[in-house]
């Protein structure tokens, strides 16, 4: 049985493969920039102007900056990180019409359908609970709304308990009641190994 394309990634030798590991492992700086612009870009391409926007795992708030540069006149901006300090830092540097909650991904507290676009960038891997983190992205996104889920995901990565295959990671929206629409490459270590990839679901 022919495997999935997205699972193999790559065919070079495992040269490359541990060249890529080492490069994601030791740089996450040079990188991080560049991802959370692409995640804007396709986010937005996907729900070109969303009245109501929560990040999940939002961090210093950076990829809500980005967004609402680029559609300044929604209704709600919000971002939910679990860690204080990110979520402190956050609302130092963003502007005031941004919203900062403390708030673990798998427990979000927003009503059921309250957002026109869930999007999630380089924190999904750090979810205690994945699948229950995922079912309330499905939960607080609107019927009409869009979930764009973003991180590493790349059959060469070692699982260690993580949903870290575009297989696995499509499976738990899957599972949550989404249905992935398309799966984009956000960015390529040397412009040739996949290794963050965007999930782009809707109910």
């Amino acid at each position: 049985m022919a495997s999935d394309p997205a699972e193999q990634d790559t065919d070079a030798a495992g040269a490359t493969v541990a060249r890529a590991g080492r490069y994601a492992d030791a740089n996450p700086a040079r990188w991080h920039g560049r991802v959370i612009v692409r995640s804007a870009d396709v986010a937005l391409a996907a729900m070109p102007m969303p009245l109501s926007v929560l990040d999940v795992g939002c961090g210093t708030g950076a990829l809500l900056r980005e967004v609402l540069v680029r559609v300044p006149y929604g209704e709600s901006y919000v971002g939910v990180d679990p860690m204080a300090d990110r979520v402190a830092e956050a609302r130092e540097y963003s502007d005031p019409r941004i919203r900062f909650l403390r708030a673990e991904p798998e427990s979000l507290p927003f009503p059921d359908a309250h957002f026109d676009l869930v999007v999630s960038s380089l924190s999904f891997d750090h979810w205690a609970d994945q699948h229950r983190g995922v079912a309330e992205l499905a939960r607080v996104v609107s019927k009409s709304g869009t979930v764009v889920l973003i991180d590493r995901s790349a059959g060469w990565l070692p699982a260690k308990g993580r949903a870290r295959s575009p297989r696995r990671m499509t499976d738990l929206l899957t599972a949550a009641g989404l249905r992935v629409r398309k799966r984009e490459i956000v960015f390529r270590i040397a412009y040739t190994v996949p290794l963050v990839r965007a999930f782009i679901a809707t109910h």
